[in-house]
């Protein structure tokens, strides 16, 4: 039992009285004096004691006459050993007058804790027995002394064993440290994923020293466990920790010079001093992706070496991460160039509203030019087109289906992105540009559609435009944006340039609140799906943003493997809204796509695409979806039949270029209703005698959603399935996959012909 003595106030006063003066007295008084009383000794009671607090007597026996008189001052006897039948006595006589305490020969802080306690205790019991816990302990003490001095030596298989044990315990002591450190590692990238920068650094630092002592230990252990073959796991772990530690430091650097570094990129700081350091800061960030590069490229060849095999959504992670480091780095050579840290930029942006889909991603509601000067943006103007479709004198012939189906006679900015090539599509919008407001000398041009605009703001969180009393956030972007710039809207308004200009400011104010990692991650996903494209001139940028496929470039079919004979089939569907209306908000699609290889080598394919609309009425944003459809296919196939809801057709349009054939055909989707359009073609070069390769492009539209796909390879008897690059389902002939055409699609079948 423990006893806690309660807190005694400042200056109170003990009388202690003894018989003898002896070490245990003089032990005792340095205890009671250590708990804040300051004590009188004597060896008789004083005449004057009624100013004491409380009056101890050690060893000896108050008289009756003084117990009389003592009034209310508590009064303790203390005896070592047994107590003389006198102080039972008068312990019987004067019950609740005082109290006793047996204290034994030895005495600790708990015992003085347990006196005082009782002394200034409310308690109705009279005596404290505190030595019977001491006994025990001496007694204890007693028989280990015993069972020392008896002990019997080791046996040398005894002492075989205990060496062995400590032996091991030896070679695995690093283990402890390391747990610490991955313990503290895991935490700080948890932090990462939530954008905690802060503590995800504090955690990283808590795991240093722990990693440092692993390190350390290992160096000991190793060659024992390398001379018995155990040391390749703890080599990887050890690995895999000490370059994920610096991996994850490399993300903090940068992540620091990011912060500090864009708020005077965008505009919001204007220090005088900081565009020396962001040249410093660019070429040390460059730095960092080389290494981070390097680092993450020894973490995958050591998970690759674990003897078990790691969860697929964990190496998928790994791949992503791997592959974005990858693009960016190649990007960040170029950024000196690009935000004109050496001479002036100017870029033009241009607003496809997707929910009204055309070839080169959506309907040009506005545009913007960027001016970059010394690594800062200097301005930064939104036009709405129709501002610019007003200055037109000239006119311009539209392609055909504006003309027929838009019923459109002349060309605008608005409908210049009728390619399905972005390339192309700046170059007619950059002459659309100098005719109608004199724009010229871009250096490059940004192509960015709604659906990425809603997905970078998700970055942001909510964001209140003062001036329109709104909140815009992600979910809610697109239909305040119609409220604000669509509706009522009439040429020569400012409606809509006014609403994107105050959205986009204040986006800029608060890029310093922004997860600068998860933004960039963000951004480069939407170049994936090919939501953003970009174009420059300086040809070494171009280059890189060609290799990542960031381009929006239409791809030519060309064969990946040049070893075999090789055969290339590609797809490209194109949809163009020619309804006046964002009736894409509400439209779906699946799309099946059937290659069927035949005994003699011959290909037969069938593209099937389904649609669904799901406008409620044909009120604005939703409406039929008048939809102009192009498939683009190998130029050497021949068309078998055109169907459209399970009517075969005539009046589709068989078109070509350099590199395609192209089917076009006019589809209206009405209100809550279902389409079905496939084309069936033939591959004009056969599967030859022996080793063949098959290859499947499938290219995705600027601004389209992300349809899933089914895919299909009936094989004959007489061909064999080598190998392919997707992991498919195979049964009795047929190979299965289902996927998601999030971005540019290419299938590998490597086919063997008996």
């Amino acid at each position: 039992m423990r006893y806690y003595s309660q807190e005694l106030e400042q200056n109170q006063k003990a009388l202690f009285i003894f018989k003898k003066r002896t070490p245990i007295v003089d032990e005792l008084l340095e205890s009671l004096r250590s708990k804040s009383l300051e004590i009188f000794a004597a060896q008789k009671v004083p005449t004057n004691y009624q100013h004491y607090s409380y009056i101890f007597f050690f060893e000896t026996i108050p008289s009756q006459e003084f117990l009389n008189k003592k009034a209310s001052i508590p009064v303790v006897i203390l005896w070592q050993r047994k107590l003389p039948g006198s102080v039972e006595r008068l312990l019987e006589k004067n019950s609740g007058n005082f109290k006793v305490i047996l204290t034994g020969i030895h005495l600790n802080d708990q015992d003085i804790e347990a006196i005082l306690w009782f002394t200034v205790s409310n308690s109705k019991e009279s005596f404290l027995n505190i030595s019977s816990s001491l006994k025990k302990r001496v007694q204890d003490d007693e028989v280990s002394k015993k069972a020392f001095q008896n002990r019997k030596p080791l046996s040398k298989k005894q002492f075989f064993i205990r060496g062995i044990m400590l032996l091991v315990i030896f070679e695995i002591l690093f283990l402890f440290p390391l747990f610490g450190s991955l313990f503290f590692m895991y935490r700080g990238i948890s932090y990462f994923k939530k954008a905690d920068f802060v503590r995800a650094e504090k955690n990283l630092i808590y795991s240093k020293p722990f990693l440092n002592s692993a390190n350390g230990l290992y160096t000991m252990s190793r060659p024992i466990l390398s001379f018995f073959s155990l040391a390749l796991l703890p080599d990887t772990i050890i690995s895999l920790s000490t370059d994920t530690y610096k991996s994850s430091q490399i993300i903090i650097d940068i992540h620091k010079r990011l912060n500090r570094d864009l708020s005077y990129i965008v505009g919001t700081d204007s220090s005088t001093t900081m565009k020396s350091q962001i040249k410093t800061d660019l070429a040390m960030i460059n730095r960092d992706l080389v290494l981070l590069k390097a680092t993450t490229t020894t973490i995958d060849r050591n998970l690759e070496s674990l003897p078990f095999d790691l969860p697929t959504h964990i190496t998928s992670q790994i791949d992503n991460a791997q592959t974005l480091l990858a693009q960016i780095q190649k990007m960040s050579i170029h950024l000196d160039t690009i935000l004109g840290g050496k001479e002036f930029k100017r870029y033009v942006v241009f607003f496809y509203n997707n929910m009204e889909i055309r070839p080169g991603g959506g309907f040009i509601g506005s545009f913007a030019t960027i001016e970059f000067k010394d690594y800062r943006m200097r301005n930064l103007q939104v036009y709405d087109v129709y501002d610019a479709d007003g200055q037109l004198k000239v006119h311009i012939e539209p392609p055909t289906a504006i003309r027929d189906y838009l019923g459109q006679p002349d060309w605008f900015l608005r409908d210049s992105n009728f390619a399905p090539d972005f390339p192309e599509n700046v170059k007619t919008a950059e002459s659309f540009l100098k005719r109608e407001m004199g724009f010229e000398n871009f250096d490059g041009a940004v192509g960015i559609t709604t659906t990425a605009i809603e997905s970078i703001l998700s970055q942001f969180g909510t964001l209140y435009l003062p001036d329109y009393k709104e909140n815009i956030d992600k979910n809610n972007f697109y239909i305040k944006t119609q409220i604000h710039a669509e509706r009522d809207f009439f040429p020569g308004s400012t409606k809509k340039k006014n609403f994107l200009s105050t959205l986009l400011n204040t986006m800029l104010l608060r890029i310093e609140n922004v997860n600068k990692i998860g933004l960039l991650r963000n951004i480069s996903d939407q170049f994936d799906s090919r939501q953003i494209v970009a174009y420059f001139v300086d040809k070494s940028i171009e280059k890189t943003i060609e290799e990542a496929q960031w381009d929006g470039r239409m791809l030519v079919p060309e064969c990946i493997n040049k070893k075999n004979h090789c055969i290339v089939n590609s797809l490209f569907p194109v949809e163009a809204n020619l309804g006046v209306n964002k009736a894409n908000f509400f439209v779906s699609r699946t799309m099946e796509i059937q290659t069927t290889i035949n005994e003699d080598g011959t290909i037969n394919n069938i593209f099937t695409v389904n649609l669904k609309n799901d406008s409620p009425s044909n009120s604005f944003p939703g409406g039929m979806y008048k939809n102009f459809f192009r498939l683009y296919l190998p130029r050497n196939s021949t068309i078998k039949h055109v169907i459209y809801n399970g009517r075969e057709q005539t009046n589709f349009q068989e078109l070509g270029t350099s590199h395609f054939k192209i089917v076009a055909f006019l589809m209206e989707t009405g209100l809550q209703t279902k389409d079905t359009f496939s084309v069936a073609y033939e591959l004009n070069t056969k599967i030859k005698l022996g080793q063949n390769t098959l290859q499947l492009t499938l290219q995705k539209q600027i601004g389209s959603s992300d349809p899933d796909i089914h895919v299909q390879f009936v094989v004959p008897k007489n061909i064999s399935v080598l190998h392919k690059n997707f992991p498919a389902v195979a049964n009795s002939g047929t190979i299965s996959y289902n996927t998601t055409l999030s971005g540019n699609k290419i299938f590998i079948i490597n086919l063997f012909k008996k």
